[in-house]
């Protein structure tokens, strides 16, 4: 208790995390408790912070996996959930408040922009944090060769992909005839977006070919051309 004059009170309190409650008791000449304040109350916590994926220009993509980080929170677990503009999905109903939670983003994850990350106490629902800024969720794609393409044998042309769709920093380009892998284009490529390819002059002539790009670090990672293409 602290005693107060000419209607200012100043104390320094150091008080646990917690609720409390304040309020100011009158007192007469006689020393006798002649009124009551209403009493307020302060919830005490932490700073919570969601670390990561908070800052802008972030980009996901399917099949690879991320590292979702926070700091600051008492609860013993804690809910993850995946905030977009169509609604919100739960990465994880409860997990522990260790700081750190790995979530790979699969197809049933939404893609597009606008997404945030919201972290939340289990035990202390007051204490919550969010994405910052939002960020995006790419499904891998080949650009080309296009479907219906036509590549004549010994020709050297673009294969392309969307980087920023493939995690890591680089990636492994193979040739598939239908479902059937035929050859290896390039590993350890780096994911730069393009890699030029001589066609091979031993290659049979047909349709059908598909380049296949995987990320060589998330192996779900991967996206095949569009529709197939022609080797002449």
């Amino acid at each position: 208790m602290r005693e107060c004059s000419f209607g200012v009170c100043q104390h320094s309190l150091e008080l646990t995390q917690g609720r409390w409650y304040f309020a100011v008791t009158a007192v007469n000449h006689e020393g006798l408790e002649s009124g009551y304040s209403e009493e307020v109350w302060a919830d005490l916590y932490s700073d919570p912070r969601l670390l990561y994926p908070s800052a802008a220009g972030i980009t996901w993509a399917r099949g690879c996996v991320y590292e979702i980080r926070w700091a600051g929170f008492e609860s013993s677990s804690v809910s993850l959930e995946l905030v977009g503009p169509s609604g919100s999905f739960t990465l994880s109903s409860s997990t522990p408040n260790d700081g750190l939670f790995q979530v790979r983003i699969r197809k049933k994850h939404p893609i597009g922009g606008g997404f945030l990350v919201r972290v939340e106490g289990r035990q202390m629902p007051q204490e919550w944090d969010e994405s910052q800024e939002t960020f995006t969720i790419l499904e891998p794609q080949v650009t080309t060769p296009q479907e219906g393409a036509v590549l004549s044998r010994g020709e050297l042309v673009p294969i392309r992909w969307i980087p920023l769709s493939f995690c890591g920093d680089s990636v492994s380009v193979d040739l598939h005839k239908g479902s059937r892998r035929l050859r290896s284009i390039g590993s350890q490529v780096p994911n730069t977006g393009e890699l030029l390819w001589n066609v091979p002059r031993e290659l049979r002539p047909g349709s059908g070919y598909k380049v296949v790009i995987r990320s060589e670090t998330h192996g779900a990672c991967k996206a095949a051309s569009p529709g197939g293409f022609v080797i002449e």
